[in-house]
């Protein structure tokens, strides 16, 4: 009897270990499973934005399980780590043209959500003086940050700013506008759908070349009928524009190179994300340290919780004339988005 129950004493650890192993091993493919369903359903919509994290977290696992000596759960995880982690993973590799082309003059664009409840309008005209930018787009732009913008901005004399209705511009309404070192010509105004702000189109000449902008903020996923309304904006970007050599996308699009439907605009549109060459750049980051605290936990908890998950919701999307030479995300003071921040050539042909 009591070498029955040394033996078992014995085995006990070795099953804690295995429904350990298993445990993890299942929590990875779970969410594998939810990533893999976002062509079906919303809430896989969503959770593929957060493609990256979940590499790292089965990447993390994977480790765990060899560890635990569980080596064909290890293999499984590694593997879908790396199926999570390569899109990402390959924006570091150099953006391709198709032969060898000459670059013409170059034009700075700057993409900032700076965050409709934002009062810190001095800090935010500074970091958008500091870019040096020849043309900024500017979202989430309340009453007061736009009377402070147009009168600190005065390197950038030339402005178009969308209306969110017919009503006028009140201090609790916010909307987008372009500010530019160069003159802006052919703006118009197309509202998309559901969106906060009508889509803002000029163009803008730089030297013997112009560029095409679009300025837009499309709606925040966050329910099933959230995402079909970004969804429907997509379709119309896709649908309703012509996309030239020298067409430029900035703003907001809510949505993450790992979406389907943001590889669908790419395909159809013939556009090209400026990351390529550059990395992930996440630009909107979920914070949770403010959540925590405002729930009114203690701030040792909320400290404890102090991590910053980004995802890259921000985008510059180009034609094929143009070649991304720099691109960044800057701070901007208080807003819960970076700023996109790139250098665009103009392609001509090769000599």
């Amino acid at each position: 009897m009591q070498e029955l129950v040394q033996s078992s004493v014995a085995r006990r650890p070795s099953r804690w270990r295995r429904a350990f192993a298993w445990s993890l091993a299942l929590a990875v493919a779970a969410l594998s499973a939810t990533l893999f369903s976002a062509r079906l359903w919303w809430l896989g919509e969503l959770a593929v934005n957060f493609e990256f994290h979940v590499g790292v977290f089965a990447a993390a696992v994977a480790l765990s399980l060899l560890l635990l000596r569980a080596r064909w759960l290890a293999a499984a995880s590694a593997l879908l780590a790396i199926v999570h982690l390569a899109p990402d993973t390959w924006l570091l590799a150099p953006a391709s043209h198709a032969g060898e082309v000459r670059t013409r003059s170059t034009l700075r664009v700057l993409s900032a959500n700076v965050l409709q409840p934002n009062t810190h309008y001095n800090e935010i005209a500074a970091a958008l003086r500091a870019s040096d930018a020849d043309v900024i787009g500017v979202l989430e732009l309340s009453g007061p940050m736009r009377e402070v913008l147009e009168r600190e901005l005065v390197d950038w004399p030339h402005r178009v700013g969308a209306t969110q209705s017919e009503n006028s511009f009140k201090r609790s309404v916010w909307t987008t506008a372009l500010f530019s070192k160069l003159p802006l010509s052919d703006v118009r105004f197309v509202q998309l759908f559901d969106c906060y702000a009508p889509l803002i189109e000029a163009r803008v000449a730089s030297g013997a070349d112009s560029l095409l902008v679009r300025l837009v903020h499309l709606p925040r996923p966050g329910s099933g009928e959230r995402v079909d309304a970004r969804n429907a904006a997509l379709e119309q970007l896709a649908q309703q524009f012509e996309w030239g050599p020298h067409t430029l996308l900035i703003g907001d699009l809510n949505t993450t190179s790992s979406s389907p439907h943001f590889a669908a605009l790419l395909k159809r549109t013939g556009l090209s994300d400026s990351r390529q060459g550059f990395g992930r750049q996440p630009s909107w980051w979920l914070r949770p340290k403010p959540i925590v605290r405002r729930a009114g936990a203690p701030d040792w908890l909320a400290g404890l919780v102090n991590v910053r998950l980004g995802i890259a919701i921000d985008h510059a999307l180009t034609g094929p004339g143009l070649r991304t030479a720099a691109r960044e995300v800057i701070e901007l003071p208080f807003s819960d988005h970076g700023g996109v921040l790139a250098d665009f050539s103009f392609l001509g042909p090769a000599r």
